[in-house]
């Protein structure tokens, strides 16, 4: 079985190459094609997950190609993981819509319409050699704005082999397993919606919902880890909105917080990956690849810790 990622040269790729080398057994991959139009960026993220496999042994065959007919052909599996126009488009997007007081944000208001008016187009052109390469694939969509190019991919670009994925709600389900205190694989939660814009109504473990108590420890405790909003208002819901809901419910105290903020999350990404490439060339120039994961480590811990 085949697998190729669209955009591999992103920083979290190696994150998606590892889980599949820990699930190897259950997938039985047989070749992972890593494809990016931006040939540094794949060598240099490439030069990581050949590190990592160093040490896991994934069991598959893992090439790099900045031409996407090589990677789609014969794939059973694409994941399209890309940003069209890079993470300044991004800064664009965000900034110009702050200037006239409305929110600025990558999959959500103007900022996520324009970038979805740059990226449907590539989608749909990828789609096309999909069909003439590998015409049974499944499309897993990770690109935002992820609702919108699900949607694309389906309705006009006919591809019923469609899955958007976001990482929000299994984030959910592993907060809300540690807090009842059982296996991530022993809750189930009922969420409704499209990738961002959905809720959580209900979280079952051995057939009872638990999601009432979960508000209710929430409102106790101030608050969920991770969500934006307050537990009066998650209680009034009876339900968990995805932490993307937060720029719809309060769309007026994001565009005051991003303003007061100086800097927004595409100028903070902006700056750290640059510092992450930079000092990935330098150590690789010096040849301390043991250097290169810890820094890539670092980098992913204080992304996440400045979300």
């Amino acid at each position: 079985m085949k697998a190729a990622i669209l955009g591999a040269g992103g920083v979290r790729t190696p994150l998606i190459v590892a889980a599949m080398a820990r699930r190897q057994a259950q997938l039985g991959l047989t070749e992972l094609a890593l494809m990016d139009v931006d040939a540094a960026r794949l060598a240099t993220i490439g030069a990581l997950i050949d590190l990592e496999a160093q040490e896991t042994a994934p069991g598959f065959t893992i090439t790099r190609t900045t031409d996407a007919r090589a990677a789609l052909a014969a794939a059973d599996f694409v994941i399209t993981t890309f940003r069209v126009g890079g993470i300044a488009a991004r800064v664009v997007d965000e900034r110009v819509p702050l200037r006239h007081g409305v929110l600025g944000q990558e999959t959500t208001g103007p900022g996520g319409f324009a970038m979805a008016m740059r990226t449907i187009p590539v989608l749909l052109d990828y789609l096309a050699l999909m069909r003439e390469l590998c015409p049974d694939a499944w499309l897993i969509n990770f690109a935002n704005p992820a609702g919108l190019l699900a949607e694309a991919a389906i309705r006009v670009g006919r591809w019923e082999r469609t899955v958007g994925i976001c990482d929000a709600p299994q984030g959910m389900a592993r907060v809300a397993a540690a807090i009842l205190g059982v296996p991530p694989d022993a809750l189930f939660l009922d969420y409704f919606g499209l990738n961002h814009l959905g809720w959580v109504r209900a979280a079952m473990v051995n057939g009872h919902d638990h999601l009432p108590e979960l508000i209710e420890m929430f409102r106790r405790a101030g608050g969920m880890p991770g969500l934006p909003f307050a537990p009066d208002f998650i209680a009034a819901l009876g339900m968990i909105p995805n932490e993307y809901l937060y720029y719809y419910y309060h769309a007026a105290a994001a565009v005051r917080n991003l303003l007061a903020a100086g800097r927004t999350r595409g100028e903070q990404i902006s700056a750290l990956n640059e510092a992450l490439f930079a000092e990935l060339r330098r150590l690789a120039v010096a040849g301390d690849y043991a250097g290169m994961l810890a820094a890539h480590r670092a980098y992913l811990a204080q992304r996440g810790e400045t979300y």
